[in-house]
Order: C-alpha cells, then structure tokens, then sequence
C-alpha cells in the first residue's frame, strides 16, 4: 500500500472552502485509490481531475466549479493515477469512516 499525505491551505475564493484540508491519498493497488479526509469540502463534489504534468489533483464541485481546493500528488503516486478511472473519497471523524463516495477521476495534461 502507498500512501501520499497531503494538506493544502487554499489562497482564498468568492466560495466557500475550508480554511484547511488535510488528506490521505491511499493506493491499495494498481487500481484502487482512496482519499480519507477529516473537514468537509464545503462543497458536494462530482468528480477529480489530475493534470499529468503540474501533478495537481483538483475536486470539482457539482456546479463545475474549482472551489480553489486542489492538492499537489507525489509524481511517485502520480503515475499510478493514470491507469485509475475513479477514487473513493472519504470523509471520517477519529478514526471511523462517516461518509464515502466514489467519484470519476479524469486524467489530462494542461
């Protein structure tokens, strides 16, 4: 299992967005990839996309908005994002799971 601990403090947005996220990228293979993540996005998401070369994991919001919270991924963990069609997103308190989606994940280049 390779894990990617990531935080990210977005700059600011007319949206609304938490003041900070933290989140666990988990590849459990391959194939499989979770996201476990403690404050709530301030959004409901719809789908990620990861640009192949900024290294940028992006939540899209169901509006298809940014929501200015993307995250910076390891290019290690990066190129296992290429062959994974979706991710499970979780959303937990202490150490149990409170929610989880799977979402698309959308691979591109900028």
């Amino acid at each position: 299992m390779t894990q990617d601990m990531m935080t990210y403090e977005p700059q600011g947005t007319a949206h609304e967005t938490p003041k900070d996220i933290e989140a666990f990228l988990l590849l459990d293979n391959p194939n499989d990839a979770y996201i476990f993540h403690e404050h709530s996005f301030g959004a409901t998401l719809s789908w990620l996309e990861y640009d192949l070369e900024t290294g940028r994991l992006d939540f899209i919001a169901e509006d298809g908005d940014l929501r200015n919270f993307g995250i910076p991924v390891s290019k290690d963990i990066g190129a296992y994002l290429q062959n994974i069609h979706s991710i499970c997103v979780a959303h937990k308190s202490g150490g149990n799971v409170i929610s989880e989606v799977d979402l698309p994940l959308i691979t591109h280049r900028s």
